[in-house]
């Protein structure tokens, strides 16, 4: 989880990424989801700090996408984003993919695809109808086609 705000880009710490990899050995999903919130609300009081500062902050994978993820695997937690004291974004952005050119491009990668990842492509439909939830206040944009500039135009197009 990171967040770029003018030019900086904050990455956790050396203790949190050994707890990452100690829960993430666990296979305890309710275990991840509580630290993935607990980062989501880390994260947030940074934006708050950077907001009241009057900067502009652009973070990928917030608090909808963690719940979403571990909700739609089988996590027996349930929160929503109004439960957090983090600010919400102005825009939310769910870029979509048709399923051959997602699957096309995972496996195009030139890493391993871990026991996470494998869990999220057995539950994709499940972790899909999570995201529909919050798809009210999202702007969905079909990312199917491999045109990073039309992506980005689109995007533009939004804010």
């Amino acid at each position: 989880m990171n967040f770029r705000s003018t030019g900086k880009l904050f990455y956790w710490t050396l203790v949190q990424l050994i707890i990452y990899k100690i829960i993430d050995s666990t296979g305890n999903i309710d275990a991840r989801y509580l630290f993935y919130l607990s980062q989501v609300i880390l994260s947030g009081n940074q934006i708050e700090s950077l907001l009241r500062k009057g900067k502009h902050v652009l973070v990928e994978s917030y608090v909808y996408r963690t719940i979403t993820y571990h909700e739609g695997v089988g996590s027996s937690l349930t929160f929503t984003p109004a439960q957090f004291d983090i600010p919400t974004p102005d825009k939310i952005f769910y870029l979509r993919c048709d399923d051959s050119q997602r699957v096309n491009r995972i496996n195009n990668r030139n890493k391993r695809i871990g026991f996470w990842n494998e869990l999220a492509e057995t539950y994709k439909a499940q972790i899909e109808d999570k995201y529909v939830q919050f798809m009210e206040s999202m702007v969905v944009i079909d990312n199917s086609t491999n045109e990073p500039q039309k992506t980005v135009d689109k995007i533009i197009s939004h804010l």
